[in-house]
């Protein structure tokens, strides 16, 4: 569709370039718009009231072309700047640059031939990163994926969570101004940005993007906001509380997430400057409540750069403890568990012996909401415990989570579950909920946890995140007498029976030396499991299939 100019025949693009003491920046802020290769489009400089020579350095800059406008203003912050440059401009299009930044020489005819050729009403595009003294970092401008990817595209912004992952900022981007209508800034508000965009995304359905790095942002300048670490960092919260208003009312998906994912950010970049411990406290204090009075939940998929070392600040449900029993490459376990990127509340050494039976003993005196328990030699991967509590609190309800593993004897893979429903790992693949009672320390490790999921349905999480120490390997005909046991309870149907019972034998054949072994082992399995009368099932996944014709 095409938009024909109205009838002040202005320029093509407004760009807005508000000012405060950047004297050091503001020459090339306005030698980045002199420098572009598309000339239809107005300046309008407002100097909100610069102390320094910002605005005579400008000023030099412009010299005489008549593109450039500068308003000066008593000093009212940011946002009524920008209100200013919006009252006043007479664009199709708008832009913002901020006076410590710049434009590469394409952005404004890159950015306005997306809009002209698509019809859309906004499009943003990726961002280079501008630190003290080494080269720029080209940034895609989307939390989560920083690495910028080739094709322009339209965004689909049906799904809140979608707007969440975009950088806010005003200024990576171009807009209609019919598209902005009144919408302006929050005057005296820090974080401006936020409810600007969100009131804008909520309107749309879609937003252009172009891959390339088109605005320069500086980052590590003295006196940036963002990078502030004062007590005004509090007011984050009353921009979240304007965007969880705006999206009360707009027709998008998943909002509750999007705000977890938002507030999750937020509270991350706030808190990254700041290391006086008071501020901190006090900060967490308050996102703490926030998060407990709109039910908001930590976001693990808001990126990896985001301190999950915050997590359990925020969120005290997610705290954990960390059992280590001693032994034989106990340090080795309690490096992994140092390692987490999910710090544990605590890692307390127990004795060794059967893990469930000292889970029991010592689960009285553990003041964590989960509990994990490992043998001296497990190794947890570095993200073990941020993915058993993500799963753990994306499934309301579950008591506990299972985890696959990987059996070191071998580098044997443990799905841990016989079948769906039907769990059948290790102790160490297990973080529990401590306000329940663990599984049964009368059975054997594996059969406790069989017997625990019949009444409290366990959450699976797919990936390998343990590798397990050498552990005995099962005999077939225990493994049966065992089933036998829950059999005789009621816990297994005869189906659950074999699967289970195949599902054993398969890690008690993998376990065994060279071919031949594997073989033998295979017969004695399938032979008890003829003898016991297990009838055959359909084969599971993780079963290959020669071995499941010897069984």
């Amino acid at each position: 569709m095409a938009h024909k100019r109205g009838p002040t025949n202005g320029p093509k693009v407004s760009v807005i370039l508000p000012f405060y003491n950047v004297e050091r920046y503001i020459g090339a802020a306005i030698q980045s718009l002199l420098a572009q290769d598309f000339t239809d489009f107005e300046a309008v400089l407002v100097d909100d009231g610069s102390t320094d020579a910002s605005a005579p350095f400008a000023l030099a800059a412009i010299g005489r072309d008549p593109r450039f406008r500068v308003i000066s203003q008593s000093n009212q912050g940011l946002s009524v700047a920008r209100n200013t440059g919006l009252d006043l401009a007479r664009g199709i299009y708008i832009a913002f640059l901020d006076g410590d930044d710049s434009y590469a020489p394409g952005f404004l005819s890159e950015m306005t031939r997306t809009l002209d050729g698509s019809g859309a009403n906004w499009v943003a595009c990726a961002i280079r990163l501008d630190y003290p003294d080494q080269p720029g970092i080209p940034h895609s401008a989307i939390h989560g994926t920083p690495q910028i990817e080739t094709g322009a595209r339209s965004v689909d912004l049906a799904d809140a969570r979608t707007i969440a992952r975009h950088l806010p900022s005003a200024w990576n981007k171009l807009y209609r101004r019919d598209f902005i209508g009144s919408l302006r800034f929050p005057p005296g508000a820090l974080y401006e940005d936020h409810p600007f965009y969100w009131a804008l995304a909520c309107r749309a359905t879609q937003m252009g993007y172009l891959p390339q790095p088109l605005y320069h942002h500086r980052r590590g300048r003295a006196g940036q906001i963002t990078t502030q670490a004062n007590p005004q960092i509090f007011q984050q919260f009353d921009r979240i509380e304007e965007v969880r208003t705006i999206l009360a009312g707009a027709d998008k998906h998943y909002k509750q997430a999007a705000l977890s994912r938002l507030a999750t950010r937020l509270v991350h970049e706030r808190l990254e400057p700041v290391t006086d411990p008071e501020l901190r406290c006090a900060f967490l204090e308050h996102a703490r409540g926030y998060f407990s009075a709109h039910g908001l939940q930590w976001d693990w998929d808001a990126a990896d750069d985001i301190d999950l070392g915050l997590a359990t600040a925020v969120r005290p449900d997610l705290r954990f403890t960390a059992l280590v029993q001693r032994g034989a490459g106990e340090d080795l376990t309690r490096a992994a568990l140092d390692a987490q990127r999910l710090s544990a509340e605590q890692i307390v050494p127990v004795p060794d012996g059967a893990p469930l039976q000292v889970l029991h003993a010592i689960l009285p005196q553990i003041g964590t909401p989960w509990v994990a328990i490992f043998q001296a030699g497990d190794i947890p991967a570095p993200n073990w415990s941020a993915e058993m509590l993500r799963t753990l609190q994306g499934d309301a309800g579950a008591q506990w989570a299972v985890c696959a593993t990987v059996h070191s004897a071998g580098a044997r893979a443990d799905t841990g579950w016989a079948q769906p429903g039907l769990p059948c790992a290790e102790p160490a693949a297990l973080m529990l909920a401590t306000d329940r009672p663990p599984p049964s320390a009368r059975d054997a490790a594996w059969t406790a946890v069989l017997r625990h999921a019949v009444a409290f349905p366990p959450a699976q999480v797919t990936e390998s995140l343990v590798t397990l120490t050498a552990r005995p390997v099962d005999t077939p005909m225990a493994t049966l007498r065992r089933l036998q046991v829950l059999r005789a309870d009621g816990v297994l149907e005869p189906m659950h029976m074999t699967a289970a019972f195949l599902h054993r034998a398969q890690l008690a054949v993998l376990a065994q030396p060279g071919r031949l072994r594997r073989l033998v082992e295979a017969l004695k399995w399938g032979l008890v499991r003829r003898i016991g009368g297990l009838p055959r099932t359909k084969r599971a996944a993780h079963i290959g299939p020669r071995f499941w014709r010897m069984l």
